[in-house]
């Protein structure tokens, strides 16, 4: 739906001097508006910080932002519900404000369109050296629309030319998949009918040479329900999603689970037509609770187990999701590497952590066979903020195994944004793709927990989420390993660790604090170190978290993380609102404003249409609401 007014957003029609203001669309929210930004702290640009670089921010306009990108030779192209951005690979923005309705509004006005876009999908064709972009319009009772994009060249600011595609003349799409090879562009979505009951899949094979300016697009090929699902309403193959083909491998297929979900895969083969039911893989089980666990902090949505993404490279299928662990109490990333002719599984791996919860992964392979996630990660013990997180493995690693989890940015605050009892929306997608120069390093997009801002009609800071892009190429050498924590004294944490293949390079010791720090290094050593005492200002009451570090010619590699809570009495707690777990209160005396550590904030809400049973089979769509007081 239509993103939500700025007028929305009590509070003064004058422009007030705020504690935390906007960096990204301040100009918008200011004097005449309820919501006012007082002079900017922060740089508009992005600027590299802790390793990568600050995409576009929350502009209090839709939730989730559904975090997508991808990477081209020059710049990097963020779509999201709220606004289409581009930059340079310094992170330099590089096209003016433009939201994703703005976007899209030639296509809208010239078609005579719903101007309500949402579900954004992104890739680098590196077939024809353009990006494509996919976007979703329409409700009821209007008709649905696929929107397709493409780039005049590989400059995203050189101009994009539109088609729209009708989606069916009855259901209505939603959470669309994006794929690509070398002769056809491939979508495909969930239909729904007005009472939100879900039907089936549609896919669309859209030939590249049927898309010519100024014409609708030419042969396309439509295949609704291709699975020839005959069971009720709300069952069946959900979320599939075509492959990201590299190559001239001649075939192009889809992949999601199998139903129901819970023991295998299903893949599908859509291209060369007619299409091809291949089968459903085996794969470890995992269980398919009625929701997967909220994550911390604050009661994050973590979404269902459906596939993300789908990558077709040497001959096989990659892809991942979030699964909940055995207990359905955590959630965890798993991905999968098939082989489609014959359809074998080839391997899987599941990432995981004892205390902290990963969601919303994203898979890229590289000309190595390489491969990279980058997801989302949060924890309530030792407390973690919503921050991004990657892993890679190297082709020839152990089978189902990847290198540890590395923070790429870290959380600022804890992100509570809901309405009527309803899920605290994160997501919805994430994107992590190879560079095209190198064919090699990977680049990632990932959704972060921002700095909330103040409404002072209210009291309460309202909370924000921002994205964080970074590049990470897997490690050339093995990193350190067994990286464990002790404290000898209350100003001391000694570290020890097993150096398996030490080099020609320095180690470095990074540490950061919890829950919203970044790693900064605070030691060099040489390279046959195995051990370190850190002693530089540890503060008793204070989470530390440690890793160490190689760096070579290859790239730099990272040892597990470790975390100790530094012993010692702690400095006396806020007589405020709290340490930003837990609810606000809205029950105050007099006249006493929240104090302002207290980071559980209140927001906007885009929720799905409704819950149809088991939640995989809901719609994903943003809606307008006005914003709230925190509910507990």
């Amino acid at each position: 739906m239509a993103p939500l007014p700025v007028n929305n957003l009590k509070g003064p029609a004058t422009g007030t001097n705020f504690s935390i203001f906007l960096p990204s669309r301040g100009a918008a929210i200011g004097v005449g508006h309820d919501l006012a930004a007082g002079p900017q702290t922060m740089p508009l640009a992005p600027v590299a910080i802790g390793g990568g670089f600050l995409g576009i921010v929350d502009d209090l306009t839709a939730i989730p932002p559904d975090t997508m990108g991808a990477v081209g030779p020059d710049h990097l192209v963020s779509f999201l519900n709220t606004e289409v951005g581009f930059f340079d690979k310094a992170g330099n923005r590089t096209n003016s404000t433009t939201t994703l309705d703005a976007f899209w509004l030639p296509l809208i006005s010239s078609k005579n369109l719903p101007d309500n876009s949402f579900d954004p999908k992104v890739l680098y064709d590196q077939h024809s050296d353009r990006f494509v972009a996919v976007t979703l319009t329409g409700q009821p009772p209007q008709k649905s629309w696929v929107l397709l994009a493409r780039s005049n060249s590989s400059d995203p600011g050189q101009g994009w030319s539109q088609w729209a595609i009708p989606a069916d003349n009855n259901l209505w799409a939603d959470y669309p998949g994006l794929g690509i090879d070398a002769n056809n562009i491939y979508i495909t979505t969930n239909l729904f009918d007005n009472s939100n009951n879900f039907h089936f899949i549609k896919v669309w094979v859209v030939p590249k040479s049927g898309l010519v300016a100024g014409q609708d697009p030419q042969n396309v090929t439509a295949m609704g329900n291709p699975f020839n699902f005959t069971g009720p309403l709300n069952g069946g193959p959900f979320s599939f999603q075509p492959s990201h083909v590299f190559g001239s491998p001649g075939s192009a297929y889809i992949v999601g689970e199998q139903y129901p979900a819970g023991s295998a895969l299903r893949v599908g083969k859509i291209y060369p037509l007619p299409f091809a039911d291949l089968g459903a893989p085996g794969v470890s089980s995992y269980p398919v609770p009625r929701t997967l666990p909220d994550a911390p902090l604050d009661r994050i949505d973590t979404g269902d187990s459906r596939i993300q993404n789908v990558v077709y490279r040497n001959g096989h299928l990659f892809t991942t999701h979030t699964i909940p662990d055995p207990t359905s109490t955590k959630t965890r990333v798993r991905w999968y590497e098939l082989s489609p002719s014959p359809l074998t599984r080839v391997q899987e791996g599941t990432i995981s952590d004892p205390n902290r919860f990963y969601y919303y992964p994203s898979i890229a392979v590289n000309s190595a066979g390489d491969i990279g996630i980058g997801f989302s990660g949060s924890s309530s013990s030792p407390p973690e903020y919503p921050g991004a997180y990657y892993t890679a493995r190297r082709a020839a690693d152990p089978p189902g195994t990847m290198q540890p989890v590395s923070l790429l940015k870290s959380g600022q605050a804890a992100y509570y944004k809901v309405i009527r009892n309803s899920s605290n929306r994160w997501g919805d997608f994430s994107a992590t793709v190879v560079d095209p120069v190198d064919d090699m390093t990977f680049w990632t997009v990932q959704e972060i927990a921002y700095t909330p801002v103040w409404n002072p009609h209210d009291n309460v800071f309202v909370s924000r989420w921002a994205t964080w892009w970074g590049s990470f190429s897997p490690p050339a050498i093995n990193p350190p390993t067994d990286l464990a924590a002790t404290q000898p004294s209350s100003s001391q944490v000694l570290l020890t660790w097993s150096n398996p293949e030490a080099g020609t390079d320095d180690l470095i010791v990074e540490r950061r604090t919890a829950p919203a720090g970044d790693f900064l290094s605070i030691a060099t050593l040489p390279p046959s170190s195995t051990m370190y005492s850190d002693g530089s200002g540890v503060a008793a009451g204070t989470t530390y978290f440690y890793r160490v570090r190689v760096g070579n010619v290859g790239g730099q590699s990272y040892s597990n993380e470790t975390s100790v809570l530094a012993a010692g009495s702690p400095p006396p707690p806020s007589t405020g609102g709290g340490d930003g777990g837990g609810c606000l209160s809205i029950s105050r005396s007099g006249s006493r404003a929240p104090d302002a550590t207290s980071l559980v904030t209140v927001g906007i809400l885009l929720l799905p249409a409704c819950a149809l049973g088991l939640r995989r089979f809901s719609r994903r769509r943003k809606q307008t609401v006005p914003i709230r007081h925190p509910l507990c």
